[in-house]
């Protein structure tokens, strides 16, 4: 397995953490923000894209804190606002299991390419029609990107396969930060011929069993705004509202 390492970026007093989610597209995670230097963070960080081949710049900025001038600067840029997230969190330990689940879990044996080719179709298939599914996601390099993001849990235990008579119907990728107890479910998904079974809530709640079997103790997660069978398990399993975020994209060639 491999994935470029995520990178820091930095300019006039400002500092970010540029993240490769997958070949050729990158995510910029700020870390300190000085006045006015956002726009020379940006700039940074599209440099350091370019310098790498990168097709595709992902920003994420909260609704309720996002100063008046970083639309903006995006703007200025070419990135284009491309949805709003909604993101949740909760105490691990009153998360529901799944103990009564239809699906049988088993986590990746080993992180061979041939078993992460493996999870990766798996993944692409569960990406078909979902609303989080962006058009240039790839199975494969998403995997190899959650599994090389600092800080994160990143063995064989954060990816599992769930399996419906015999045949592999749904994924989840869950991984910790142990520096702050904050888990995250990364990935969740059902192929598509097993859809309209009510499997989204078993597997959701698996993902929550990998969290505390991983030492987790708060989760957080989201979705789109308008994902609305993801929005309803986050409220039938009593995840609380965290806050909401404006997704921009900046795409080579716009």
């Amino acid at each position: 397995m491999s994935a470029e390492p995520s990178r820091v970026v930095a300019a006039d007093g400002a500092k970010g953490e540029l993240i490769a989610l997958q070949a050729g597209v990158f995510g910029l995670r700020a870390i300190a923000l000085g006045e006015g230097s956002f726009g020379a963070l940006l700039d940074a960080a599209l440099a350091s894209v370019a310098g790498r081949h990168g097709r595709a710049l992902h920003v994420r900025l909260s609704t309720a804190e996002r100063p008046s001038d970083h639309a903006s600067s995006l703007i200025a840029r070419g990135f284009a606002r491309v949805s709003e997230r909604v993101e949740f969190e909760a105490l691990v330990e009153g998360l529901p299991n799944d103990a009564t689940s239809p699906l049988t879990w088993a986590a990746l044996p080993d992180l061979a390419d041939n078993t992460l080719r493996d999870a990766g179709r798996l993944l692409n298939r569960a990406g078909h029609g979902d609303p989080d599914w962006g058009d240039d996601d790839e199975g494969l390099e998403l995997l190899k990107g959650y599994l090389a993001e600092t800080g994160l849990t990143r063995g064989p235990e954060c990816i599992a396969v769930g399996t419906l008579e015999g045949s592999p119907a749904a994924i989840v990728v869950a991984q910790v930060n142990h520096s702050t107890g904050v888990g995250r479910i990364t990935y969740l998904g059902v192929a598509p011929e097993c859809r309209g079974r009510g499997l989204g809530t078993w597997v959701h709640r698996h993902g929550f069993a990998m969290l505390k079997a991983q030492g987790a103790e708060r989760y957080r997660g989201g979705t789109l705004a308008n994902n609305l069978p993801m929005l309803q398990l986050f409220s039938l399993h009593g995840c609380a509202e965290w806050r909401r975020l404006e997704e921009w994209v900046w795409r080579k060639n716009r």
